[in-house]
């Protein structure tokens, strides 16, 4: 511990909380016979685990003087100020991901005489308390203090991880709550927490005068713990489910297989891999080739029969791959499995059509706007004098991608027909050797939007909206439109936010998409949010890992629900804190790593040290590829604390450059 005087010690049952001062007992420290009276006297009262501990009671902090200016015609009375003990409690919550979280801080203040097992006299916030006492420098006392007390729960999961299942109660058994009690010292000049108690917390949050004007302040204290609660309820639900997976994609989806075998799932995965390390976390593994997309009906024949050859039975069927998204919708109508149709489907995927049929939508449901009103004029061509006539009629700029693709594949800003001409000749000649999966993936022209370009991931189950996340892209890399950074919250608007969920919400109902979690591309314009395209299976990249971050939602989990029809007890709860990250485009990645040898071991460091994350975005190896290759990304309570992260860490890899001004893409966000 630190150096203070201890003038008393407290002598207790390692069990008692606040209000049982019948078995702790405060005494001089020079009393050793009185210590060991009041420790023997807590032995009849034992029980089995329990032990007595002694603990020092340091002296608390005291309010800081004011200095008044003297006056002799209005004098006070000198009043001798008595000694005070401030009491600072923390309750801390285990999260959905097995983190500590901090809910609630609250003080109260007593005489320092006062016994240390005395419950909680008048609550009143930890902040607003130091700074009456004159404490500066409060957001860093108060971050010291959440370290701590995060550090107890920390240390209780770890302890009960290593239990054995008898042990620590059953193989469910654990702590999801505690109440950590300290109080705060000085040495030296530095102000030093010290720990009174921890305490299993069985009688709910505390409140506060303050709740009776605020009554959102109890819901935010409060909003973890319930997230705990249904997120355990979720995995007892999915526990012994069998779900079936249409491809298990890029390494980076890695996470979807993981999460479901972590959750008790049954995996049957569809995979045209003879080998995938998928395979590693999933119950079956079928090899089937589906990549020719033009023949999805049959594929689809095939599948279920290999099924039934197997004797399986899934409870629901899915795919994180956009391109698999068809052949899974027509799987689950063979299956008679829940989940969006296959028109549905095919409206969403076909980016132009997309646009078109949600332009003939003239009202909206219930209050809300009519989508019309979020599309964009948008057409696909048969060939190069079809090209020619659209794209005068569209004027430039223009944007030319695939009517199929997906993540931002083949999607061109063209300023001129010729450039228009040059690139679809391109793409033309390109389709021949890979023809986008089998797709008829005619190129299509979309008029281009100036604006700002948001992402909307968002769960509906039956009609209805369960949550949404918003997040924030910086400027992209044109002409290819790779994307260079991203922030989470979005930091927009509540008003704003809510027009583009709203947009998101109402474009996806209206292409049928009923039930499932669903990717949005928007723009948000002079003229209110417009739609760039709808991506229906769960958001890609790092997004999932961000929402799980930034509010502690497993997206994975709540497609797992959707797809089996259950209904997912989530909302969309308040954000922890920011995620802020950039995608350094392939050419980049990897000249950064060739001017610096030490470029892995550099970005390890930083990983270990706990200022940035890293994902790759794709396993493309193609030098000349107009990708980005590599995320790296923060999370932080404070926005500028993320951004200056990146900042420091795309300096510290050579990232940073005059081709990629990582400088200019964050400075949106700052």
């Amino acid at each position: 511990m630190f150096n203070l005087v201890v003038s008393q010690v407290l002598v207790q049952l390692s069990t008692s909380g606040w209000g049982s001062q019948e078995s702790a007992a405060v005494l001089r420290r020079e009393d050793r016979e009185g210590l060991l009276r009041a420790a023997a006297a807590l032995v009849p009262q034992m029980r089995e685990g329990e032990a007595i501990l002694l603990t020092a009671c340091y002296p608390s902090i005291q309010p800081l003087q004011r200095t008044m200016v003297k006056n002799s015609l209005f004098k006070e009375p000198t009043v001798k100020k008595e000694q005070l003990f401030l009491h600072i409690n923390a309750q801390v919550c285990r999260t959905p991901d097995d983190q500590p979280q901090v809910t609630q801080m609250l003080c109260w203040v007593d005489r320092a005489e006062t016994h240390p097992r005395a419950g909680p006299s008048r609550l009143q916030s930890l902040e607003e308390t130091l700074r009456d006492w004159g404490l500066s420098q409060l957001d860093d006392i108060i971050s010291s203090l959440e370290k701590w007390a995060k550090t107890a729960l920390q240390a209780i999961m770890d302890h009960q991880s290593e239990l054995e299942v008898t042990k620590k109660g059953g193989l469910h058994a654990r702590t999801d709550l505690i109440g950590v009690d300290f109080s705060l010292g000085k040495m030296d000049g530095e102000l030093l927490p010290f720990l009174l108690g921890i305490k299993n917390v069985s009688r709910g949050m505390f409140s506060t005068p303050n709740s009776l004007l605020h009554p959102q302040l109890s819901s935010s204290a409060i909003e973890p713990l319930l997230q705990t609660i249904c997120h355990h309820s979720h995995c007892s639900i999915l526990a012994g489910k069998t779900l079936l997976f249409i491809g298990a994609g890029e390494s980076k989806k890695l996470g979807v297989f993981v999460t479901a075998k972590q959750y008790g799932i049954k995996s049957i995965l569809v995979c045209n891999n003879e080998r995938h390390p998928a395979s590693d976390y999933v119950s079956e593994y079928l090899v089937y080739d589906y990549m020719d997309h033009t023949q999805d009906e049959v594929h689809t024949e095939n599948i279920v029969s290999l099924l039934e050859k197997k004797g399986l039975q899934p409870d629901g069927c899915l795919t994180f791959i956009c391109k698999n998204t068809i052949l899974c919708a027509l799987v689950r109508a063979k299956l008679g499995l829940p989940g969006d149709t296959v028109e549905a489907i095919s409206i969403a995927k076909r980016k132009s059509h997309t646009q078109n049929h949600l332009a003939a939508v003239d009202q909206g449901w219930c209050h809300l706007p009519a989508p019309r009103q979020y599309t964009v004029r948008s057409e696909n061509f048969e060939d190069l004098t079809d090209l020619t006539r659209t794209a005068e009629s569209f004027g430039f700029p223009a944007v030319v991608k695939q009517e199929y693709g997906a993540g931002s594949v083949s999607v061109k800003l063209v300023e001129n027909a010729q450039q228009c001409e040059e690139y679809v000749q391109e793409m033309t000649a390109l389709k021949t050797l890979d023809p986008n999966d089998g797709f008829d993936s005619r190129p299509m022209i979309m008029e281009f939007l100036e604006g700002v370009k948001y992402v909307v991931d968002l769960a509906i189950f039956e009609g209805r909206l369960l949550l949404a996340f918003v997040s924030w892209c910086g400027p992209s890399v044109l002409p290819y439109f790779i994307s260079s950074s991203h922030l989470m919250p979005s930091g927009v608007s509540q008003e704003k936010e809510a027009q583009m969920v709203a947009a998101a919400y109402q474009s996806c109902l209206h292409c049928g998409l009923e039930n499932g979690v669903y990717n949005v591309d928007l723009k948000l314009t002079d003229h209110g949010p417009k739609l760039i395209e709808i991506n229906p299976r769960t958001g890609g990249n790092f997004l999932p890992t961000w929402i799980k971050e930034v509010y502690g939602v497993d997206i994975f989990t709540v497609a797992f629900l959707i797809a089996c029809n259950i209904q997912p007890q989530v909302w969309t709860p308040q954000p922890r804190g920011y995620s802020v990250g950039i995608s350094c485009p392939i050419k980049q990645h990897f000249r950064a790593k060739e001017k610096t040898p030490e470029f892995d071991v550099i970005l390890n460091s930083l990983i270990i040290k706990g200022l940035v994350k890293s994902s790759m975005i794709t396993d493309v190896k193609d030098y000349t590829a107009p990708v980005a290759t590599l995320n790296l990304s923060s999370f932080s309570k404070k926005r500028e604390d993320a951004i200056n992260n990146i900042l420091l860490a795309s300096q510290m890899l050579c990232i940073d450059s005059e081709d990629y001004p990582v400088r200019y893409f964050l400075e949106p966000f700052m």
